[in-house]
């Protein structure tokens, strides 16, 4: 009686596991299109229509918007298949595709890929001296170049087919720059201060370099005073090249230029130029005080520039000393390793240049031992000569 009870037992758990096995494969699974249909909901919102970068085409988004709901009708009958849903999933995934494929492409990232190789291509000789590519490798690289340009000018190309030739591109672009000799030569504009040719304060006369204005807004008054130095293009009876060089002072923020180079992540820059005093009064307490020179080189996170927008990559700083008697140039040199941080890699390169005295923090504006304290000493310096080379390990 006991035996035939245990069997009755168990033939009813056999069942009930047998009719819970088949119920199981009739299930039909919808998450993965129900994470699709939300998905691309949220896409349609967040895009817009237009004739800008970025944008989409006119009417590109109702059509989406009409398979978005074809998909939530499917997903939403108690009725649907296994092969429905999967069907109605299979056309959402290339939904997507399709209408990414009505973006106006960002052609402008093409072009400045191409000013940049363009810039890297006169910028470098064929030849076995430093900054030299190997015989041969101009003619490759200039092929490469064509090749893009003849694409970017056919125009009708999708973002996707986009996507392809700057990713083709840039292998072009990074298998040139490694047959380069030692360190390259990173162009920048007037980095001697030769022009405009005359002296001024006007930095809208500078080519390539811009100021940042005064550190404090009471320095502006002493900026007007007859007789005060001010930033600007000097002239000088001896430099270390030719007749001019730039001048900033403890009172200003400093001047920079953004260079046409893209930051190379893991690559070594090395800045050199030549520093000398200009001026560097004793206070009103008869301390001289000692003069450095900062150096920075800064990312800028916007694409027209913005000093106010930038990333401090690294700074560096050096003594100018504090005999204001010294009118001979000091040649500088800082080196800078660039991390491997590849949200770096589309940002423009910059470099930075101020001034400052011993004891003054210029991070917070202010004397380092008194958060109070009246700036009583001021400094101005010479910046000529400026050099920048990148290499790698």
């Amino acid at each position: 009686m006991k035996k035939l009870y245990f069997l009755t037992i168990l033939t009813c758990l056999i069942t009930i596991s047998c009719n819970q096995e088949e119920d199981y494969n009739n299930r039909v699974f919808k998450n993965y299109l129900s994470s699709q249909i939300e998905l691309a909901s949220k896409k349609l919102d967040e895009t817009v229509e237009g004739v800008n970068e970025g944008e989409y085409k006119l009417g590109s988004k109702e059509i989406y918007s009409k398979l978005i709901l074809e998909a939530e009708a499917i997903y939403k009958n108690n009725n649907s298949k296994q092969s429905e849903i999967d069907l109605a999933t299979e056309k959402l995934l290339k939904a997507k595709d399709d209408y990414f494929d009505q973006m106006v492409p960002f052609t402008s990232s093409l072009v400045a890929q191409l000013n940049q190789a363009r810039i890297l291509y006169d910028n470098t000789k064929e030849g076995e001296s430093e900054g030299n590519v190997s015989v041969g490798s101009k003619a490759v690289f200039l092929a490469a170049i064509n090749k893009a340009q003849a694409f970017l000018d056919a125009g009708g190309y999708t973002q996707t087919e986009l996507d392809v030739v700057i990713s083709s591109f840039t292998d072009a672009i990074f298998a040139y720059e490694a047959k380069i000799i030692g360190a390259y030569n990173v162009p920048i504009e007037n980095s001697s201060f030769e022009l405009p040719g005359s002296e001024t304060m006007d930095f809208d006369l500078i080519p390539g370099w811009s100021f940042q204005g005064n550190r404090f807004n009471w320095s502006q008054y002493y900026a007007t005073q007859v007789g005060t130095k001010k930033s600007g293009v000097g002239l000088l009876p001896t430099t270390t090249d030719a007749d001019y060089a730039i001048v900033i002072g403890n009172y200003t923020n400093g001047v920079w230029q953004r260079l046409q180079e893209t930051v190379h992540p893991g690559a070594i820059y090395s800045l050199t130029f030549d520093a000398s005093l200009r001026s560097s009064p004793k206070d009103w307490q008869g301390i001289a005080y000692e003069t450095h020179v900062l150096s920075r080189l800064i990312a800028f996170n916007g694409t027209e520039g913005d000093i106010s927008d930038i990333t401090i990559i690294e700074q560096k700083s050096s003594s100018l000393g504090a005999d204001e008697n010294r009118n001979d140039f000091i040649n500088i040199s800082h080196v800078y390793q660039i991390p491997q941080d590849q949200s770096l890699i589309t940002k423009k390169l910059g470099i930075q240049f101020r001034t400052y005295e011993e004891g003054f923090d210029f991070e917070k504006e202010v004397w380092s031992e008194s958060e109070t304290s009246e700036l009583w000493s001021e400094t101005w310096i010479y910046i000529d000569n400026v050099i920048l080379k990148r290499a790698y390990n």
